[in-house]
């Protein structure tokens, strides 16, 4: 929280029901492969790009290292649900009898289970109006679990967001696509995936967020440095052309069953051994 090299700076472009989102920080993937937990300080600063078509519920993921670009489709999304389906009623039958869980694995998962229903169990109205916060006149909502706090979240309200109402959908259908790949789990949990939907995160425009660790101290902030209305040039939101576009449920099959004969896992930016379905956009 306050050591500058671990900040991240994140872009939003977002332009008839196509978005591109650039993540600017230290270089984590790196550290994560090489085993480390937290990258070292100073550490390089890299940009991860994430791409989305709101028409066809496409994403590409352009890493900072190689010359790939992993891509899900619509189709993909469809096959990730179907794939998962079956694997419900025994996470429910599991879930539902937590006696046969370990002593250790049971007390995290009620815990985990508590936390994230107080989560969704915002307050439908803001706990102040008219605080002005960076410049902006916001709501605050305050997020507690079992009495402690552990957010403060300023935000605009439906009615004071500075983006055309498509620009806002198409920002909030991103989030939708997960819920919607993954609600079949969500409801296993107990929980409902439109709540989520409705969350304010999704329906309110953020300002600034602090969150908290269990004493109490600020843990992570996130402040809005500006929002600006602006044309886009049409490869703003492409592939760049030098990049070979990958499937990424292809590429990750193909992990499987490179691991499985034993051979070496390609790291991330190469291609995958069974040279997946792809091409020069």
């Amino acid at each position: 929280y306050k050591d500058k090299d671990y900040w991240f700076a994140n872009s939003t472009a977002i332009d008839q029901g196509r978005m591109r989102f650039d993540i600017q920080g230290p270089d984590l993937f790196t550290a994560l492969f090489s085993g480390k937990k937290t990258p070292t300080s100073p550490s390089p600063r890299v940009t991860w790009t994430l791409l989305f078509d709101q028409s066809t519920s496409q994403l590409d993921f352009i890493l900072p290292s190689g010359k790939n670009a992993y891509e899900l489709t619509g189709t993909d999304f469809a096959q990730i649900k179907s794939f998962l389906a079956p694997m419900v009623p025994k996470m429910q039958e599991a879930l539902n009898d937590t006696q046969k869980m370990k002593k250790k694995d049971r007390a995290e998962f009620l815990k985990m289970k508590q936390t994230l229903a107080q989560y969704l169990d915002y307050p439908p109205v803001p706990d102040a109006s008219g605080v002005s916060i960076n410049g902006h006149i916001c709501d605050k909502y305050v997020f507690r679990v079992q009495k402690k706090k552990i957010m403060d979240y300023w935000c605009l309200p439906s009615s004071a967001i500075p983006m055309d109402p498509q620009d806002f959908q198409t920002s909030k259908a991103l989030m939708s696509l997960f819920v919607d790949m993954a609600g079949d789990f969500i409801t296993a949990l107990g929980f409902d995936p439109e709540k989520i939907k409705n969350h304010p995160y999704l329906n309110t425009f953020p300002v600034c967020y602090i969150s908290y660790d269990e004493k109490g101290k600020p843990k992570e902030c996130y402040r809005l440095l500006g929002v600006k209305s602006q044309s886009f040039p049409p490869e703003t939101f492409n592939v760049p052309a030098a990049y070979v576009k990958i499937d990424l449920l292809d590429f990750l099959k193909s992990l499987g069953k490179t691991k499985a004969n034993g051979q070496t896992t390609p790291q991330a930016g190469q291609a995958a051994p069974s040279n997946p379905p792809g091409g020069l956009n």
